[in-house]
C-alpha cells in the first residue's frame, strides 16, 4: 500500500507537469495565478483520494527511510520534476527538516544542486507559514552543519546561495545568522580567515569577501552592544573594519 500510494505520487508528479505544460501551449500563455491555482486544484484532489491513514503513512519518515521505498521514488520525482515535487509536499505540510531527511540531503553536501533544491523548498515553506520565524535560519545551519570544518564550509556554501537568484534573500538570512553565532564565539574575522584558508577548496577571492562581510557584520554586532561613549571611542565603523582586516 505504501510503496503504490507513492508510484501514485510520482506519476501525479509527472502529470502535473505536463498539465502545466499544455495550459501554456493551449493558451500561449498562462498566468501564474492560473498555474498556481490549476496545480494547487490537482494536488487536492489527488491528496482527497487517499484516507487520512495514507497521508499519516507519508509522515512516519524513520519507516520509509528503512524500506527506502518513498525516497527513491521522491528524490527520483525531485529530479524530473523539482518544482512540482516542492508544491506537493508543501501540500502534505512537510517541514524541511523532514525533507533534509526524505532527500537525504545530509548525504549529499557536496552536490549543490540537491542543497539548493532543498533551499527552494524551505524558502517557499517558510513563505508559505509566515516567514522565517516558521524555520529560522539557525535551523538550516544546524541541518547542514557536518564534520570539524563545517563552519567552513557553510560560509562557502551561502556564497554560492547568494548568487542564486530566487534563493538569494534565503542565503542572505543563512549569513546572517552563521555570523550572529561567530560573533557571540568572540570570533574575529582574523579567525575566519585562518579558519577558511585552512578549508580546502577555498578560493582567496571568496575567502577575502566573506571576511570583510563578516567584518561589517561584526561591526555593526559591536555597535549594538557598546554605549555610545564606547562607540566614539573605536571611531567610525569604515576604520574599525579596516582595523580588524589588518589583524594578523
Amino acid at each position: 500500500m505504501r510503496i503504490h500510494y507513492a508510484v501514485r505520487l510520482l506519476v501525479f508528479f509527472l502529470a502535473s507537469a505536463n498539465f502545466v505544460r499544455a495550459s501554456m501551449e493551449n493558451k500561449n500563455i498562462a498566468s501564474p495565478n492560473e498555474i498556481s491555482s490549476n496545480r494547487a486544484a490537482a494536488a487536492t484532489r489527488v491528496l482527497e483520494s487517499h484516507s487520512a491513514a495514507d497521508i499519516r503513512k507519508v509522515d512516519d519518515i524513520d519507516e520509509y527511510e528503512e524500506r527506502g521505498g518513498l525516497s527513491k521514488l521522491v528524490t527520483l520525482a525531485s529530479k524530473v520534476n523539482p518544482s512540482g515535487t516542492n508544491a506537493v509536499l508543501l501540500g502534505l505540510n512537510k517541514r524541511p527538516d523532514r525533507v533534509f531527511t526524505l532527500f537525504g540531503v545530509g548525504k549529499k553536501l557536496d552536490n549543490k544542486q540537491e542543497v539548493f533544491n532543498w533551499l527552494r523548498f524551505t524558502g517557499k515553506y517558510q513563505a508559505k507559514h509566515g516567514g522565517e520565524d516558521s524555520f529560522p535560519s539557525s535551523n538550516i545551519l544546524s541541518l547542514l552543519r557536518s564534520g570539524e570544518k563545517a563552519d567552513a564550509k557553510l560560509a562557502l556554501l551561502i556564497q554560492s546561495v547568494k548568487q542564486v537568484r530566487d534563493i538569494k534573500e534565503l542565503g542572505r538570512n543563512m549569513e546572517k545568522a552563521l555570523y550572529s553565532e561567530w560573533f557571540a564565539k568572540k570570533l574575529r574575522p582574523v579567525h575566519i580567515r585562518k579558519l577558511l584558508a585552512d578549508s580546502r577548496g577555498s578560493a582567496p577571492d571568496v575567502v577575502k569577501q566573506i571576511v570583510e562581510n563578516y567584518a561589517w557584520r561584526y561591526v555593526k554586532l559591536l555597535g549594538e552592544k557598546l554605549t555610545k561613549e564606547e562607540l566614539e571611542k573605536l571611531g567610525p565603523p569604515l576604520v574599525v573594519v579596516q582595523g580588524l582586516l589588518k589583524e594578523k
